[in-house]
């Protein structure tokens, strides 16, 4: 018997239209604990996709000035209102007929882990994910220990680990290589995949993966609240407050979204705006040092100068030349 994907795929999808606001999309994925959505048209086919990954670029880029936002190719992504500006296209996906060797080949080449599936008109039928593969079976003492250990959780984890992903990866190989995989690698990788999941589970290994979808909402608008109060004082108990979690838990998910701490973050953003205030105003430099929220104005000569070489002065002069 040769599988097809229309034997493992899920059914149903979530899905939003085109029009739908980018905060809305984030609610989707944290009330369906999912971590993309695909975006259908007015025919309900498939148009494109958003996904965590497409929410980070708006996130990181709020509170940065235009130019630097078209600096890092972030402006389009930053701009975005809908799920029309800044779902990624086109969805890869593949037929519902389609035999699993060859969605498993696709994985492979395009190097994801999940696959729309659609009809021949190319509307939405369901999904396809690299696990859905391969089961052990259910009674085997590792799969009830892993069924133990997620519904002792109030949602699904994420996390990374580089066995699981190995296996993984061996096993798609595996069924990509021929409609006929070797049963024996087969049971022994899925075993070694469920038992390391187990353990990342238990706290014994792996590590998290960027937040999720409800994170990233909180975090965008902590973030358009730093850009608009760089002269407050922005430490990282009132940033937590404003986010709604523990100053530790605030610092953990900022630094896995943004890839530094919020201090740094929010002395990136300050050093910005001066020399923005800099080069655009006539405020003395004492002026601008108070309304981008340093303590002094040697405070904040001694930090530009670190950032970008040269003095505030020196940044005025070379921009009126």
């Amino acid at each position: 018997m040769q599988w097809r994907v229309s034997d493992v795929m899920t059914a149903p999808v979530i899905t939003a239209p085109e029009r739908t606001p980018i905060r809305e999309l984030v609610g989707i994925m944290s009330t369906h604990n999912v971590s993309a959505v695909p975006i259908v048209g007015d025919d309900h086919r498939v148009v494109g996709l958003v996904s965590q990954a497409d929410l980070l670029p708006k996130v990181a880029a709020t509170g940065m000035t235009g130019a630097r936002a078209a600096r890092r190719g972030t402006a389009a992504k930053a701009s975005a209102t809908s799920a029309r500006d800044l779902m990624s296209t086109p969805a890869l996906s593949i037929s519902a007929d389609a035999p699993l060797s060859a969605a498993a080949k696709k994985m492979q080449a395009k190097k994801v882990k999940r696959l729309l599936v659609t009809d021949d008109s190319g509307e939405l039928l369901g999904a396809i994910d690299m696990a859905m593969f391969h089961f052990l079976d259910p009674n085997h003492e590792m799969v009830r220990h892993l069924q133990r250990l997620l519904a002792a959780r109030a949602k699904s984890p994420t996390f990374s680990d580089p066995l699981v992903h190995a296996a993984a990866q061996q096993l798609l190989a595996e069924v990509a290589r021929s409609s006929m995989p070797n049963t024996g690698f087969v049971e022994r990788a899925s075993a070694l995949m469920i038992e390391q999941a187990c353990r990342v589970l238990e706290g014994k290994t792996g590590r998290h993966l960027p937040p999720d979808a409800l994170q990233l909402g909180r975090l965008q608008g902590v973030l358009e609240w730093i850009g608009q109060n760089l002269s407050s004082e922005l430490s990282n108990a009132e940033l937590a407050e404003r986010a709604g979690v523990s100053e530790s838990h605030f610092r953990r998910i900022f630094q896995e979204a943004m890839g530094m701490t919020p201090h740094r973050y929010v002395l990136r953003l300050r050093l910005e705006r001066v020399h923005e205030l800099l080069t655009r105003t006539s405020f003395s430099i004492a002026r601008v040092a108070a309304q981008c929220g340093f303590n002094s104005q040697s405070h904040m000569t001694a930090c530009f100068a670190a950032a970008y070489g040269i003095t505030p002065a020196r940044a005025r002069q070379q921009a009126r030349a």
